[in-house]
């Protein structure tokens, strides 16, 4: 787990499963956390062969219920080694698909471990979450977080200001945002663009709203980006509008994780504000 960038008490949680793994595991983290990396690396600790471990992510915002069933013959054919099973995003499965996952998880194969990975528990079934130990990663604090940028090299006062924002204890994405100058860029972007939205009439927010309405990916960061600094500013000082403003973003982001229409959501933000 050395490779992975987690708090203490999550690392060691970690590596307390890998010592003695139990058939199905569900970490849950907010996105940025680094659950589908860790969930790679902890798969590598329980088989040497990377060929044994499948990886099923989401297709257009949701893993069907034939995916699933596929795994009936993965995971039951005759083997030597143990095979893992990386079941990213498992909330975008529907009822049906978590149905026919909860036979596997009822019934495992000896040699096979399931390792589901979610940002949010909201949309799975109890009887999947009763079947399955949950290990959370948690946010690392303030300090942590600047011991890391100081360890990367990263000296400047404002730089790290803005890197403790961005990632807001993420550990993985903090990570990111100091190794990959690009991904910094986009991100210090979009910090702009959500300050602005922010700052403008309602002119200017459509315009930027506009900037956002082609990738689902992007709105909803951008989202994410403009709630973060509502929700900062909201601790300093209380204002209706602000926290009106927040509930929309918050309606937004719910609807496009729903796989609501990005444009439209977009639009019905923008009469809300």
């Amino acid at each position: 787990m050395d490779s992975l960038s987690l708090d203490p008490l999550s690392r060691q949680t970690l590596e307390d499963f890998s010592a003695q793994p139990k058939h199905a595991l569900l970490l849950q983290g907010e996105k940025g956390t680094g659950t589908l990396t860790t969930a790679q690396v902890l798969a590598s600790r329980l088989t040497s062969h990377a060929e044994s471990i499948l990886l099923i992510q989401p297709e257009k915002g949701t893993i069907p219920i034939d995916v699933v069933r596929s795994l009936y013959a993965a995971t039951r054919s005759i083997r030597d080694d143990k095979m893992v099973v990386i079941i990213d995003d498992a909330d975008c499965m529907g009822g049906d698909a978590q149905n026919a996952l909860l036979k596997l998880l009822e019934e495992p194969p000896k040699h096979v471990y399931f390792i589901l990975t979610t940002h949010s528990t909201q949309h799975l079934l109890d009887t999947v979450l009763s079947r399955a130990e949950h290990i959370s990663l948690r946010l690392i604090t303030r300090a942590e977080s600047l011991a890391l940028i100081v360890r990367e090299g990263v000296s400047d006062t404002s730089e790290q200001a803005k890197l403790l924002f961005l990632a807001s204890g993420k550990a993985a994405e903090l990570h990111r945002l100091v190794k990959d100058p690009e991904y910094y860029q986009v991100c210090s972007s979009r910090m702009g663009d959500a300050r602005q939205f922010i700052e403008q009439d309602r002119y200017g927010r459509l315009i930027l709203l506009k900037k956002y309405m082609a990738e689902r990916t992007e709105a909803e960061a951008f989202l994410l980006m403009i709630g973060q600094l509502l929700t900062y500013s909201l601790y300093r000082t209380v204002s209706e509008s602000s926290m009106r403003t927040l509930e929309a973003i918050n309606d937004a982001l719910e609807a496009l994780n729903r796989n609501g229409n990005v444009r439209a959501q977009l639009l019905r933000l923008y009469d809300r504000v």
